[in-house]
This record gives C-alpha cells, sequence and structure tokens, in this order.
C-alpha cells in the first residue's frame, strides 16, 4: 500500500514483500523522500506482481533517500534455513540502478543446516557507491547467463561489532570489518544457488565422476565470478563453547589484489587453551594466483582417476610465505 499526494516529494507505503533467488523479504513499512515519481508509479515499481523483473525496477526507482525500519530476510536452501533482520536502514541518492550510499543501524541473523543451529549480531554496516541492479541480478538465476566482463558492485563497505555463535558453541567476535572495489558478474544459478551447490557436503573422495563434475563446477564458477580489491577484519576474538580447548584473539587479517598476485596477511595472533599457546607477530603469503588452479579443476573434475602430477596443478600459487615472531609453549 502506497500513500501519499501527488506533487509531493514524499511517499510511504507498507507491506513489502519480493524475493531474490531463494531469498523472501519483507518490508513493513518504508519512506521514501525527495522522489519525481507519481504515487502511481511507485506502487507499480513496489508492486511484487509486477511483470518487470526486479532490477528492471530498481533502475527505475529515484529517490533523495529511502527510510526504512526494518528488514525482515528468509533465505531456505536445500537443508539450510537462514533469517535475518535489518534495522534502521537508510539508502541515499538512487537512481538509475544505482546509490550513492546505504547503511543499517544494526541486526541479528540465525540460522539451521545439517551442523546445528547458528545465530550472530552486528552493531552497524555501510555500503558506498553501489550497483542495485546488478546486486540483485547476482542473486537471481540468470539461465542465459555466460562468462562476462567483472563488473563493480560496490566501491567500499564496512562492518562494525559483528559476534556469531556457531552450532557447537563456538563464538567469535570482530571489533570491524571493511574492504573495497567489490566487482562481480551473475552466475546462471544465481550466487546462493552457486554456493550451495560445493558447501552442501559432497564427499569428492567417493563422488561419481559427474557429480564430482557438478559440484567442482560449481566452485569454479563461483570463484570466477568475482575478485576483490582489499578486505580486512580487526579486533578478532573466537573461543569454543567452553573457552579451555581453544581461544585467542587475532589483531588483523587482511587480502589485498596487486598487479602480482594478492597478498594474505594474519597480524598478532595469540590462541591456545589448556594444553599450550602459541604467539604469532605475522605471517603472511604473497604472489597468490587462483586462475591456473581453477583452470586445472574445470578440466579434471569429471574424470575417474587423478593422478599425482594432476594434483600438484590443483595447488594455487605462491610468491612467497614469511611468518614473524613466533613463540609455541605447551604444557
Amino acid at each position: 500500500r502506497t500513500t501519499g499526494e501527488e506533487g509531493s516529494v514524499g511517499f510511504t507505503a507498507s507491506n513489502i514483500r519480493f524475493s531474490i533467488g531463494p531469498t523472501a523479504y519483507v518490508i513493513p513499512s518504508v519512506e521514501i523522500r525527495g522522489t519525481n515519481l507519481s504515487r502511481d508509479e511507485l506502487a507499480s515499481l513496489l508492486d511484487p506482481g509486477s511483470a518487470l523483473r526486479l532490477a528492471d525496477r530498481m533502475s527505475r526507482l529515484a529517490a533523495s533517500e529511502i527510510v526504512i525500519p526494518e528488514i525482515r530476510a528468509e533465505t531456505t536452501a536445500g537443508a539450510v534455513r537462514q533469517s535475518a533482520v535489518y534495522r534502521d536502514v537508510r539508502v541515499a541518492q538512487i537512481g538509475a540502478g544505482r546509490a550513492a550510499s546505504a547503511a543499517s543501524g544494526g541486526g541479528s541473523f540465525d540460522g539451521t543446516s545439517a551442523e546445528g543451529p547458528s545465530r550472530g549480531t552486528f552493531a552497524r554496516m555501510e555500503i558506498s557507491d553501489i550497483d542495485l541492479g546488478l546486486m540483485v541480478a547476482l542473486l537471481e538465476p540468470q539461465p542465459d547467463a555466460t562468462p562476462a566482463e567483472l563488473r563493480r558492485v560496490y566501491g567500499a563497505f564496512s562492518l562494525e561489532g559483528l559476534t556469531t555463535e556457531g552450532p557447537k558453541g563456538a563464538r567469535s567476535r570482530i571489533a570491524r570489518m571493511a574492504g573495497r572495489e567489490f566487482r562481480a558478474r551473475p552466475t546462471q544459478d544465481g550466487w546462493i544457488a552457486t554456493a550451495n551447490a560445493f558447501v552442501g557436503g559432497t564427499d569428492l573422495s567417493t563422488a561419481s565422476p559427474a557429480e564430482r563434475g557438478r559440484v567442482v563446477g560449481a566452485m569454479v564458477d563461483f570463484f570466477e565470478a568475482f575478485e576483490i580489491g582489499s578486505v580486512e577484519a580487526t579486533g578478532i576474538e573466537f573461543s569454543d563453547a567452553g573457552g579451555k580447548d581453544a581461544a585467542g584473539r587475532i589483531g588483523r587479517i587482511a587480502y589485498e589484489s596487486g598487479t602480482r598476485g594478492g597478498e594474505f596477511r594474519i597480524e598478532a595472533l595469540e590462541a591456545g587453551g589448556d594444553d599450550g599457546r602459541v604467539r604469532m607477530a605475522s605471517f603472511s603469503v604473497g604472489g597468490i594466483s587462483l586462475a591456473p588452479m581453477l583452470a586445472s579443476a574445470r578440466e579434471l573434475a569429471g574424470k575417474p582417476e587423478i593422478g599425482p602430477a594432476e594434483m600438484r596443478r590443483l595447488i594455487p600459487i605462491v610468491g612467497s610465505v614469511r611468518l614473524t615472531g613466533l613463540d609455541v609453549s605447551t604444557k
């Protein structure tokens, strides 16, 4: 339901429902500010029964700001169920299928899988320079999709105060995550379905060549469909259910791409339990390239047998490994 006066610059709408791939969204209420669209035009764009694809409707939406008190999302994919709530959502400068920024003032999520239930919360999330149409297209099935040039999904993102609790009671906290220059392209089944195809627990050592080819093919499709300029997490803490067998902290984990390959770093790690502890000042792997490994994986996936020489082709290329400040103590 959309309300507002013709010629005004603001409208409100309620009970908006739509789906993107395997995820269903519910928005109880929304305020659309600074728009030149009429009430009927907005109602048509927000209509879940519209014949237009959601990405096409996104390209026609125009407003200076959209304010959403709460978004609820429910994803079901096989045996996996996930739900999430995003609160105090604000999207700024929307037009031509893009948005200057989007932010959420906090949220929570939970899910169930074969391993058991999990849950978590976050304090704040921000994204800038967003291609709304591409973001939707990544999640929707694209049966006619063919490998295409990667396009920028967003310029930068940050996430603060992330906490999680796993199926067996393991807990973690990340003070802040941030990244920039995320580029991607759609896959035929949509990103969520493609990812679920290779994280579904298939035992590749006993799978038939056809099944192994399907799973590995999905993995290759997924990892070839995106690249990240940089991403880092800081202020990381983790523990098992009781905090005795494993607990620790990491100052920073980061990855940055480059013309000579990517670099992965871990800094200020301290972890252990009743049996001992390990401390490490830094660990880095440079010159990382996954492209040859992914090409080999696609080629070898459906073969009945894979020999030692072929297995070596499934190892990523690494230019350097560096470890500093290692201290191990046992009891």
